[in-house]
């Protein structure tokens, strides 16, 4: 049973990240010249190669169009980034591959800013995820699960050196119980690598799908 049907899951996990790099490619066929430069950095470099080859890894270990849609375009427009070397271009894959889509929308929520009576656009798209359940004696366990893993994601995060926090100040005082968090540099470089406004503006909370 196992080995009849974890190939299929496989082959079809590839063919939707294949989907999703295609799309990439559709919308950069507007200029025929610059597509054809970017296939041949595929052909003629190892360390191109090498990206795709992982991205169709990473895409192998998942079935969300979420996370198959960051990976391919990470790989599509880092094709001719210059800033970069190899072996950091693979670590911004690997990066995010050990992120799932909670964890990329509460990064990606660092990008908009939100303050009292103030809530950014995207904040109210992911409210489902970006707000904690009420925290009170006795609350559902769907709650308390969900708030343990909203307090985890924060956590995830800055170990993986993309965001940091620093203890909050009450009445002129550290706070260590609390922190406020904020994005670091290096989760600058990722929050760039994946954000495509487009898809963000497009799917539904969290599933990956389009509205």
């Amino acid at each position: 049973v196992i080995f009849s049907f974890v190939p299929n899951q496989r082959e079809d996990r590839i063919a939707d990240f294949l989907r999703e790099l295609s799309n990439q490619f559709d919308n950069y066929q507007k200029n025929v010249e610059n597509l054809e430069n970017r296939i041949k950095l595929i052909e003629s470099d190892k360390g191109q190669l090498h990206l795709l080859e992982l991205g169709f890894q990473f895409a192998a270990e998942t079935d969300s169009t979420f996370l198959h849609h960051c990976y391919a375009y990470y790989i599509f427009n880092n094709l001719d980034n210059k800033t970069m070397d190899d072996i950091q271009r693979e670590k911004i894959l690997k990066v995010i591959a050990e992120l799932n889509e909670y964890e990329i929308v509460h990064l990606l929520n660092f990008l908009y800013p939100s303050y009292v009576g103030n809530v950014s656009e995207f904040h109210k798209k992911f409210e489902n995820i970006l707000m904690p359940r009420e925290r009170y004696l006795g609350a559902p366990d769907d709650a308390q699960v969900f708030n343990a893993f909203f307090d985890y994601y924060k956590v995830s995060l800055e170990q993986k050196g993309l965001i940091i926090g620093k203890p909050e100040v009450k009445n002129g005082t550290l706070s260590f119980d609390k922190k406020k968090y904020s994005i670091t540099e290096f989760g600058r470089i990722v929050v760039e690598a994946i954000y495509d406004e487009d898809f963000f503006t497009r799917i539904n909370e969290g599933d990956g799908k389009d509205e």
